[in-house]
């Protein structure tokens, strides 16, 4: 308690059991099976796409009312009694979808509803090569930063001039299965790579206090050209600005735009519209993945890695290529 209390984070070890985790990992795999037999796709495809799922969600069927007490015992000791969860989520950092995440503060990108801890369950052993977490240890007491848009193209890690001058040096927290790191929602965190080619899974659970009163000020998030909070807006508006350039078509459901997109890059016309035909057809494809994971089973991309590669296979030549024909004579 006094490290949460000191550093803005604890470890509780061994909080659930091998048997207790492995039954948990089972039913969470088996929701995703679920899902991707839903979506009509492979698990390779899928979790290229989507590797994050927040309740409600057959991936979390396990999240049951004895587990949520058992948590809600976990975190008392550091926010009080009767803390509400208010968020479940899975993260499922796999071999398709390995990237690191960028150093940020949870509670940044939730301004209208602040949470005070963040529960992070390690459901499988979780080492440095398969992504565990860094956090920054005190950074807690900084002042909020903005969120860190780490969807956007161009966004490059880094630390605000606030943490590299004030904060300790980061430590890497590897945990085994059913040890639990607890935060506060103001520290400065992120992940490393998976590099092992395992599966790293873990649940992830956000509690807040009775009597806790979230701090003054939280900034508003700046939206990014194409980043996290436009990249599905602008996908649209990109590809139905090009497919009335170049085809005088006009598509407005999305699903409608990225088949009629795959249609066209198959085609001789199309493949001259950018030179990365295939990696813009995959690209396509795992957009139209996530697109319906996340109606059908609140699934979501963690990374924005999938928007992103759209973004360099497709949206950006098509940009081009548009300002090229707008410019002409």
């Amino acid at each position: 308690m006094e490290d949460y209390r000191t550093n803005g984070y604890c470890v509780l070890r061994g909080y659930f059991s091998t048997e207790e985790m492995q039954a948990l990992q089972a039913t969470i795999f088996a929701g995703i099976q679920q899902c991707v037999k839903a979506l009509d796709t492979d698990e390779a495809t899928y979790l290229r796409a989507v590797n994050r799922w927040r309740a409600p969600s057959p991936v979390l069927q396990a999240v049951t009312p004895s587990l949520k007490e058992q948590l809600s015992r976990a975190v008392a000791p550091m926010i009080g009694p009767e803390a509400t969860c208010g968020k479940a989520n899975v993260v499922c950092k796999n071999q398709y979808a390995n990237e690191a995440i960028a150093c940020h503060q949870d509670i940044a990108y939730n301004k209208a509803t602040p949470y005070q801890m963040s529960c992070w369950l390690a459901v499988r052993n979780v080492r440095q090569e398969d992504g565990a977490l860094y956090v920054y240890p005190q950074s807690h007491l900084l002042p909020i930063q903005g969120a860190v848009d780490f969807w956007s193209p161009d966004h490059r890690d880094g630390l605000p001039q606030t943490l590299k001058h004030s904060a300790q040096a980061p430590v890497t927290i590897p945990l085994a299965q059913g040890d639990m790191l607890l935060f506060d929602s103001r520290l400065w965190h992120g992940s490393h790579p998976n590099t092992s080619g395992q599966h790293r899974l873990a649940m992830v659970t956000r509690w807040t206090g009775k009597r806790y009163q979230p701090p003054a000020l939280i900034p508003a998030p700046e939206a990014h050209f194409f980043g996290m909070w436009t990249c599905a807006e602008q996908t649209a508006h990109i590809l139905m600005q090009a497919l009335r350039t170049f085809y005088k078509e006009e598509y407005e459901d999305f699903v409608a735009l990225l088949d009629t997109w795959q249609q066209k890059l198959q085609a001789t016309k199309g493949r001259q519209l950018t030179s990365t035909v295939q990696q813009a057809l995959e690209a396509l494809e795992h957009v139209r993945v996530l697109h319906f994971a996340s109606e059908q089973h609140n699934g979501g991309d963690s990374y924005g890695r999938v928007y992103k590669n759209l973004w360099h296979a497709l949206l950006a030549p098509l940009v081009q290529r548009m300002q090229e024909v707008n410019a002409a004579p």
